[in-house]
């Protein structure tokens, strides 16, 4: 995904964990989301449990700063497979009926 706003409105809502952590405090949303730039839907959940899981073992309240900590330190499917993606998008090309 790599539109921001989509990106901000997963991160409202759009996953069960993020919406509770949401609800109780304040985040930078647009940050996160342009640091989720890339990543799908169940990898930015992934980020969010990590952190939360960050900051139990911390005993710290989490915050922007380590869910951003936890991105940077994480790569998305859409790069680590970026060659494997191109070459079956060349693929699909004269074999598949496209979605859009």
């Amino acid at each position: 995904m790599d539109d921001i706003a989509k990106l901000e409105q997963i991160l409202k809502a759009g996953c069960p964990c993020i919406s509770i952590v949401t609800q109780e405090k304040e985040y930078d949303l647009v940050a996160l989301a342009k640091a989720t730039q890339g990543y799908s839907g169940a990898e930015i959940e992934q980020a969010v449990i990590s952190g939360l899981r960050n900051a139990f073992s911390q005993n710290a309240e989490p915050d922007t700063d380590l869910f951003l900590e936890v991105l940077e330190n994480s790569v998305p499917l859409s790069v680590t497979m970026a060659e494997k993606r191109q070459a079956l998008r060349h693929w699909a090309q004269t074999r598949c009926v496209p979605a859009d």
